[in-house]
């Protein structure tokens, strides 16, 4: 019997947005399967840091914004509206990057989904409301191209891809066409998207062998013809054995409300689990079934300072930072602030911090139940 061999060409692209803010986004992208919430060409969506992608049948739409215009829209920015007389208009740029010559048959699913999902309630009709929608970590095209497939992920926050080209398959099906950016061009083997937001910059395909336990890069770059973009092989390459790519994994997240969030502190148990403790202004922090304080409490607003009422949020995370097992509410109908947490040696939360309220939730039992008040 002759064992045959083949080859796999695993192309690691990842887009990067060169905006330097910081916004609400997760440093993981959730793909959310659409079931009638958007639009029907629309087949999931991602937000990651900078933007938006929309994944169709055969070509992605990334929706870029201006981060600094968005941190104008929160009530304590000093040029926010609502300290501004002038309406605030913010200018956003999609860019659209169509699979040129895909297949008709290309077939999606997700994989690694989330333990949790998402219910759409739009609007008064219930029957374009949506509830039990799956997201994921990644969302997988079969037959893209003929006997080319493709992985969208995440790492970092990137926006990324791989292209697997099967046996016999033919890598220069591959073509990228961009439309809706202002200009394209290749730098440092990178591809450089200009909009009206900044530039973006989608990596160089990176690819490699492992050869007697030794990593092997095989080389491969960007083809650029007029808004066509092609991925060529340069390197040469062992065909009798596959050829990876190496995922890198960074624990790093962001959680807030629609209100503005403020983190005051972090910590860490024997399992890996990160713990985070701060300040939320406004109801929607997100919140897990059983938590401790459901609501927001509010507190006082200050005209002196400036600040709207806050209650303190606690969440926990898994030791990826992919899932949220636990967030709550802490707070009476004041103020209050967390100034350090620590999880002892029973994995217990322990927040220390300060309260103005005088129903600030307190145990029968406690050293002192009443708040004892203070000089203004």
């Amino acid at each position: 019997m002759i064992k045959k061999k083949y080859i796999i060409f695993l192309f690691s692209v990842f887009l990067l947005a060169k905006l330097q803010a910081k916004d609400d986004t997760p440093s993981y992208i959730n793909y959310i399967q659409n079931k009638g919430q958007w639009n029907t060409k629309v087949l999931y969506q991602g937000d990651f840091k900078g933007g938006r992608v929309f994944l169709e049948k055969n070509a992605f739409t990334y929706l870029f914004y201006p981060q600094d215009g968005l941190t104008q829209l929160h009530p304590h920015h000093k040029t926010s509206q609502a300290n501004n007389s002038q309406p605030i208009t913010l200018n956003f740029h999609a860019v659209r990057m169509e699979f040129l010559g895909s297949s008709s048959n290309t077939t999606t699913q997700q994989a690694a989904k989330k333990p949790f999902y998402h219910n759409y309630y739009l609007g008064n009709d219930a029957k374009k409301w949506t509830s039990n929608v799956p997201l994921s970590e990644q969302v997988l095209y079969t037959n893209l191209y003929q006997g080319i497939s493709l992985k969208t992920f995440s790492n970092n926050n990137d926006v990324r891809y791989d292209f697997t080209v099967n046996p016999l398959a033919d890598a220069s099906l591959i073509k990228l066409k961009f439309t809706g950016q202002n200009r394209l061009s290749i730098k440092d083997d990178k591809l450089i998207i200009s909009t009206s937001v900044g530039d973006m910059a989608q990596q160089a395909p990176y690819a490699y062998q492992v050869i007697n336990g030794q990593e092997q890069q095989i080389t491969c770059k960007y083809s650029l013809q007029k808004d066509i973009v092609s991925i060529n092989i340069t390197g040469t390459y062992n065909h009798n054995l596959p050829l990876i790519i190496d995922p890198t994994l960074v624990f790093a997240t962001f959680t807030g409300s629609t209100a503005d969030n403020w983190g005051m502190s972090a910590s860490y148990d024997n399992a890996g689990n990160g713990y985070t403790a701060g300040i939320c202004f406004g109801a929607g922090y997100p919140l897990t079934t059983g938590a401790f304080q459901q609501t927001f409490n509010g507190g006082v607003v200050n005209g002196t300072y400036q600040y709207l009422g806050f209650d303190i949020v606690a969440s926990k995370f898994d030791a990826t930072g992919s899932n949220l097992l636990f967030s709550t509410y802490l707070g009476g109908s004041d103020n209050e602030q967390p100034a350090s947490i620590i999880v002892d040696n029973g994995d217990n939360l322990i927040i220390y911090g300060r309260s103005y309220s005088s129903d600030f939730p307190v145990l029968v039992g406690s050293y002192d139940i009443s708040l004892n008040g203070g000089a203004d």
